[in-house]
């Protein structure tokens, strides 16, 4: 077709490729090997080495390893930025380290961990970590109204503590006793009842008191006297 026929100087598409391909060949200024560079590169300043181990080679004596204080990373810089004094990696992790740090103590694990002002003023603060987050699994507001008294009479708990297959709302090690909230909708299913039971009679076995309240007792205030005789 005569649409199809147009001059050309190249016999086939691999001819045309070298033919167009406009590249030098240079010698690398560190280990003297010969490499191909294109003309972009060469008119934009490059072409002098002939990959980035040449390029940082040569900068091995002048360059300093440093950790950072913040993200406990690795570092490189130069020997001027060296004798600076550089202690963090980033303007990030600078900026976090300066941040006025608040101490607070996991609802889960009870270890102290530290965070900044502005996550605690934005409701955080409660968990150390996402584990401990997702381990604890939030708290109904029984459980809420329950752990309140105790912190408010100072009688040292353990909240969603494990035992064995079983977790416990509330457990009090000075009084080896634990503390049951029991909703009246999740609690009176059949299931739920049947594993109350296994897992009452499985702590009894290991020599602990177990004392259940009511969404009831607990939304009424009757439960404050028995955690005061306790």
């Amino acid at each position: 077709m005569p649409c199809l026929v147009r001059k050309t100087n190249y016999c086939s598409l691999d001819c045309y490729w070298t033919g167009t391909n406009r590249s030098e060949y240079k010698v690398c200024k560190r280990c003297g090997q010969e490499f191909r560079v294109s003309q972009v590169l060469i008119k934009k300043g490059y072409g002098f080495y002939c990959s980035k181990e040449c390029w940082f080679g040569l900068f091995e004596n002048a360059r300093k390893k440093l950790i950072c204080r913040q993200c406990g990373k690795a570092f490189i810089v130069t020997k001027a930025v060296f004798k600076k004094g550089p202690k963090y990696c980033s303007k990030t992790c600078k900026d976090d380290f300066n941040r006025d740090h608040v101490t607070k103590i996991c609802r889960n694990c009870k270890k102290e961990f530290k965070l900044p002002r502005s996550d605690v003023n934005r409701g955080r603060g409660s968990f150390c970590t996402w584990e401990c987050y997702k381990h604890f699994d939030g708290e109904t507001y029984i459980e809420k109204t329950v752990r309140l008294e105790l912190e408010k009479i100072k009688i040292p708990f353990i909240q969603e503590a494990k035992f064995a297959r079983f977790h416990a709302d509330f457990y009090l090690p000075d009084k080896k006793t634990i503390i049951e909230c029991d909703g009246e909708y999740w609690h009176a299913q059949e299931k739920i009842k049947k594993r109350d039971l296994r897992k009452e009679e499985f702590l009894k076995d290991q020599g602990y008191k177990i004392i259940r309240f009511s969404g009831q007792e607990i939304n009424r205030g009757i439960f404050k006297k028995f955690l005061r005789n306790i």
